[in-house]
């Protein structure tokens, strides 16, 4: 049987059977991150994500902040921007912003549906995705579905396995690096640091604003 995605409540309602990393709370999920079921949704959705440019931003501290402010510049050069940030303060909409407004519902209900439907034709409703996963891809297929010129990825949570790194951006960009969530990216700058840097891509400029030592290092490897 298949899932009926018809307001927000049946997004919510569906997102609460996947594992939400952000609260610790969910359904039964993989406990591997990569990047592979990503990949595979998205082809299944015909890489809505290359459909516009976009810019990546991973660190520790001040990248929502810079996300928002990089978005802000983009959209005063005439350009239709989308912007995607977590976690909401109190609406799903709020993760998805295009030129500086919150995604409506309407908008939000088409394009999960689209991500649904290519998950259950697959796999049957592929309970192994997870709550992040999946507001991912409904960014990436609202941003195609709204025709913007360029979209600004924040990403989750460190940046090597984060479900935004299948994103090929113009610019890649590290604010500070510092010790936090050690559980699952390290305990140490270093290791932390490395994490982080996954984002960087062969080719693809880099903004590092880190400034200790250690972490400079890591990034300029």
């Amino acid at each position: 049987m298949s899932t009926s995605i018809q307001n927000l409540q049946d997004i919510t309602s569906f997102l609460a059977r996947h594992t939400d990393y952000e609260r610790q709370q969910g359904g039964r999920t993989r406990d591997i991150f990569d990047l592979e079921r990503m990949n595979e949704v998205l082809n299944r959705l015909a890489r809505p994500e290359l459909a516009y440019h976009t810019a990546h931003i991973a660190g520790t501290k001040g990248k929502g902040s810079t996300a928002r402010f990089l978005a802000s510049a983009l959209q005063s050069q005439g350009l239709k921007v989308g912007l995607f940030t977590s976690p909401h303060l109190e609406r799903l909409t709020q993760r998805i912003e295009i030129n500086g407004s919150e995604i409506s519902e309407k908008a939000l209900v088409q394009a999960f549906r689209e991500v649904v439907e290519a998950l259950e034709r697959e796999h049957g409703g592929a309970p192994d995705v997870t709550f992040f996963e999946l507001l991912t891809l409904a960014a990436m297929v609202a941003f195609a579905q709204a025709e913007i010129d360029v979209a600004v990825f924040e990403v989750g949570l460190g940046g090597r396995l984060d479900s935004t790194n299948v994103i090929s951006p113009l610019v890649s960009v590290i604010t500070e690096i510092g010790i936090d969530h050690t559980q699952q990216l390290g305990s140490n700058i270093d290791e932390i640091a490395r994490e982080k840097a996954g984002i960087i891509k062969p080719g693809i400029p880099v903004v590092c604003a880190a400034s200790n030592p250690e972490a400079q290092k890591i990034v300029a490897l």
